[in-house]
């Protein structure tokens, strides 16, 4: 018997009553949190028995509804919260799966730690909620004596939008030996045809991709050989060579979007679209070293937009102050005491010149006592000399004598 029934099954034994083999009906009875896939069906065996049609109906658990989900968890505006996860299923989520919440265009989960919600027979468990703002962790790394670094990274969700269009050339001259496929292959040309764009839209040209270049020749005679609706610009592009070019652009700006849009609104906007696009095509071929006459017509543009989750980093370095090193003190020279001068001069009355005369006064009486005192000391050597030499010459004249 099929899994997951009211009882294993054993309701059918109760009240047992005949099912007519010629597609008699019995009812298939789940347990709570499933869902029957049919009823069971009687149909011939043989001629007297009969037997259930297979397969079997079975009882499927419940799916949660996403819409409920994202409508639980708010964001303005509703359609902007999504959810991701491998068991999402349309707009159901499966049971036994878990989905994670992504809030909308400038919004944040309240709380973090409850981002998921989880389904299990038709009951959902989690509750995320989303409300405005970004969210913001910062992390500061301080080296002592040395340069600060602080990091702040938030992640929001961000609005991307996709406008694709495409622009039709009708060349009514080429350089000798050039066709339309040796374009296709040249990188140049490919870069001036982006340029050009860029230029026209008044955009930086790293937003523009080209996804397509086809000739259009040949894609005229594949509508006509395979019976396809040839289009009237089709017919056109017979008559020469041409290529159909088809274009994205990408950027988070809805101001860009407005501007590429009206550029592309209506035949007259895409008229002068085309004619100052083909303007600086031409020119920009031209200084590439390859001249070429050109028709463009553009086509409307489809804008999609999806809300993506964006890490952003910014960085801050802030130096503390420089403390100036430190300058032992200088000691200033030792200048030696100068003496001061002998005055000679005779002391005069009054004031502060009384005090002066008498310094002058004692180193006068200290010079007068140190030259008495030389002259005593000189008259006692000369003495003693005069003494000595009376003698040697008393001496001498004693010899003198002793001798006559």
């Amino acid at each position: 018997m099929p899994e997951n029934m009211v009882g294993g099954g054993a309701y059918l034994s109760d009240g047992y009553s005949m099912v007519s083999a010629g597609n008699g009906i019995q009812e298939m009875q789940c347990n709570e949190g499933y869902t029957k896939s049919a009823d069971f069906t009687c149909v011939v065996a043989s001629e007297w028995l009969g037997k259930w049609d297979t397969p079997l109906p079975s009882c499927k658990p419940n799916s949660c509804s996403l819409a409920a989900v994202l409508a639980a968890a708010g964001g303005m505006p509703a359609n902007s919260t999504t959810a991701r996860g491998e068991g999402i299923d349309g707009d159901e989520i499966m049971s036994g799966s878990t989905v994670s919440i992504v809030c909308g265009d400038r919004q944040r989960l309240k709380d973090s730690s409850m981002s998921t919600v989880s389904c299990n027979l038709g009951v959902t468990t989690g509750g995320p909620m989303c409300e405005m703002g970004t969210t913001t962790t910062t992390t500061t790394t301080t080296t002592p004596e040395q340069t600060m670094s602080t990091t702040t990274t938030r992640i929001e969700n961000v609005t991307v939008y996709t406008i694709k269009s495409s622009i039709a050339l009708t060349f009514g001259e080429l350089p000798a030996d050039t066709t339309v496929d040796d374009l296709i292959k040249d990188q140049s040309f490919v870069t001036n045809v982006i340029a050009a764009l860029a230029d026209q839209f008044n955009l930086d040209a790293s937003k523009m991709t080209i996804t397509s270049i086809t000739n259009a020749l040949e894609q005229a005679v594949d509508e006509m050989v395979n019976n396809t609706p040839v289009a009237s610009n089709s017919t056109r592009r017979l008559q020469g060579a041409a290529l159909n070019i088809e274009y994205e652009i990408t950027t988070e700006d809805p101001a860009e979007v407005a501007s590429v849009e009206s550029q592309l609104a209506d035949p007259v906007a895409q008229q002068a679209f085309s004619a100052g696009f083909t303007e600086k095509l031409v020119a920009a071929e031209a200084a590439s070293g390859r001249t070429i006459e050109v028709t463009a017509v553009a086509a409307p543009a489809v804008t999609e937009s999806k809300v993506i989750q964006k890490v952003i980093t910014q960085a801050a370095t802030t130096t503390p102050p420089t403390t100036p090193p430190t300058t032992p003190p200088t000691t200033p020279p030792t200048t030696p005491p100068t003496s001061a001068p002998t005055n000679t001069e005779a002391p005069t009355s009054g004031g502060s010149d009384e005090s002066d005369g008498s310094t002058n006064t004692a180193a006068a009486s200290e010079e007068e006592e140190e030259s008495s005192n030389a002259g005593l000391i000189g008259g006692i050597i000369g003495g003693v000399v005069g003494l000595g030499l009376i003698g040697c010459l008393f001496y001498m004249y004693k010899n003198k004598s002793a001798q006559e």
